[in-house]
């Protein structure tokens, strides 16, 4: 059942959304109200979260307002908290597939597709959407209930298939709108939400590919598994579980081949490449990085959908090149990764990649602070605007790798500074990665006695042994 602050806060944080869209179209509240049909009263009641409308209204503001789907998302996830809320609580015995909302994508993915676009195949079924405003309602961070459990019943499921208590989905709608909410929860840094689920979808997955016989498994079934498997291994890197990553992700190659669809195998390979980086082999990291992304060239022609996921194997090449020290190269793919950019023209979340020109810039600041340039990741840092950035997780990094180059650099004030900013947008990124645990705790060694005071307080504020 949906905490009713949470609720509230849905609301709340819609309304606010729907104020900065109405602000940035230079409308007032009494223009709004005149092409919507209600009172100024209203839509101030509306922008404060006190008033709730239905979904007509959120429809015409995000016309008006060309919020491109943000405040009809905004509304369904607000709804959907409210409804959570109001709903007694789950039987023991209810199916896990009933505890999943789709990502907000409207477009369909007929079987005659073209396979150069979007892959994955979308939910058509009238669920609720997941999307960044109904994580951003969740304010206080989702804490893995015993993160170690779940760590470990994701385990079982890859090494211990149980797919004879599976059955084996036949709306692919249903699967696409679960795989969509796990993308979404990955990549919204709520990594405890994904991690509850995916022993279940995992065992569905292991239940498709093993099904098949002849190619009987539809193509969509297959993206969908390598889908899961995907996110599967990203949430065990995000665990620092990097052997049973790669085996999740050998598992995503290997359902990706099954449906032979080369933006979904270009996909699977960039995990692949993760966990190369996880594991320190920046060499092979680069060499799959670099050979999926000239396959996807050469068989697909360049859509948008396979601009992005060979922009994004471009910037693995990169970062792989950056870990080995190797600056020529990791230039060149960066300049390789700019010029895809900028064909694509704009940010995007294409295959989930969320490829597009600035998040090249967020992986030059990356790179250049795995070289030893701090001077020049601040630099690039401070150019980029923060509302820019699609996905939490990702802004969350733009302060991780700043509070870095801080470091190198002896500012200790302004590093801890970047580090809470980065909880504030994605509190799991901090509050679950080791990696960010310890930048905490070099800075608690090296700052000034007030300022290990703070740090060592914060480090009990997010769980941390201080």
């Amino acid at each position: 059942m949906a905490d009713p602050q949470a609720v509230r806060a849905a609301w709340h944080d819609l309304g606010q959304l729907l104020a900065e869209k109405r602000r940035a179209s230079g409308l007032s509240q009494q223009a709004l109200a005149a092409q919507t049909n209600y009172s100024r009263s209203s839509i101030g009641s509306i922008e404060t979260g006190i008033q709730h409308v239905n979904r007509a209204f959120w429809s015409k503001a995000d016309d008006l307002l060309h919020a491109k789907g943000e405040l009809v998302a905004g509304y369904h996830a607000a709804e959907a908290l409210q409804r959570e809320h109001q709903r007694p609580t789950q039987p023991a015995g209810e199916s896990n597939a009933t505890l999943f909302y789709s990502s907000s994508r409207p477009h369909e993915l007929p079987e005659s597709a073209d396979k150069s676009q979007d892959p994955y195949p979308s939910p058509t079924s009238a669920t609720e959407p997941r999307s960044e405003n109904s994580w951003a309602a969740l304010r206080q961070p989702y804490e893995v209930r015993g993160s170690a459990n779940a760590l470990a019943r994701i385990v079982d499921s890859l090494v211990v298939p149980r797919t004879w208590e599976i059955d084996i989905p036949q709306d692919v709608s249903m699967m696409a709108a679960a795989v969509a909410a796990l993308r979404d929860s990955y990549q919204h840094s709520r990594y405890g939400w994904a991690a509850e689920r995916l022993p279940y979808w995992i065992s569905v997955s292991d239940a498709l590919m093993r099904d098949r016989s002849g190619g009987a498994v539809d193509e969509r079934f297959s993206a969908l598994a390598a889908a899961v498997y995907q996110v599967t291994s990203g949430v065990l890197l995000k665990l620092d579980s990097s052997a049973m990553a790669a085996l999740a992700a050998e598992r995503s190659a290997q359902a990706a081949a099954a449906g032979g669809n080369p933006l979904v195998i270009a996909s699977s390979a960039r995990a692949q490449v993760h966990t190369l980086l996880a594991s320190q082999h920046s060499d092979a990291a680069v060499s799959l990085a670099l050979a999926s992304a000239q396959n996807l060239e050469k068989d697909l022609k360049p859509t948008d959908a396979a601009l992005s996921i060979r922009g994004a194997l471009v910037l693995r090449a990169a970062a792989a090149a950056a870990r080995d020290e190797d600056r020529r190269s990791c230039h060149s793919l960066l300049e390789e990764a700019t010029e895809i950019g900028k064909q694509l023209g704009r940010d995007d979340n294409l295959g989930w990649t969320a490829f597009g020109p600035t998040n090249v810039l967020l992986h030059k600041v990356s790179t250049a602070v795995d070289l030893g340039d701090a001077g020049t990741a601040l630099d690039i840092a401070a150019g980029i605007d923060i509302s820019s950035i699609m996905l939490p997780e990702r802004r969350a990094m733009i302060y991780i790798d700043s509070a870095r180059a801080l470091l190198q650099w002896g500012k200790f004030e302004r590093a801890f500074e970047a580090i809470r900013a980065a909880e504030e947008h994605a509190p799991e990124e901090v509050r679950q990665r080791s990696a960010v645990h310890g930048m905490i705790e070099d800075l608690a060694r090296r700052s000034s006695t007030t300022l290990r005071r703070r740090v060592q307080s914060y480090c009990l504020s997010i769980g941390m042994a201080a």
